[in-house]
């Protein structure tokens, strides 16, 4: 896991959710977009944006708290690049702490389907 390809597939994660976006069906909420809705925020005027013309379809997991089942992860949490053996490391320490919180991981990343 060297820096030079950690950089590679967050540009090639970057460039295909870029992809993903231009379909047309990725709704805003889901962009984690701050002045729209922060999902951080306990003010409700903070989170007041509701998406109700975009269609709903093909789209990343959104950048919601709970969310965010992406190879970035959670902005500095949780990046999902890693070597077979650094991401069992991860899935090991995140069943024994997040799975408390309600983020399960590891079987999020157990239910895997082929598009074709």
């Amino acid at each position: 896991e060297t820096d030079n390809n950690v950089r590679y597939f967050r540009n090639l994660t970057h460039y295909l959710h870029l992809k993903v976006i231009s379909l047309g069906e990725t709704i805003l909420p889901a962009m984690g977009i701050k002045s729209l809705n922060d999902f951080y925020s306990d003010d409700p005027l903070e989170n007041w944006f509701y998406d109700s013309v975009t269609p709903r379809g093909f789209a990343f997991d959104g950048s919601m708290p709970n969310a965010c089942k992406t190879p970035l992860g959670r902005g500095t949490t949780c990046e999902l690049i890693h070597t077979p053996n650094n991401m069992t490391k991860l899935l090991e320490d995140n069943v024994r702490s997040e799975l408390q919180k309600g983020y399960h991981l590891a079987s999020v990343l157990g239910n895997v389907n082929l598009i074709t």
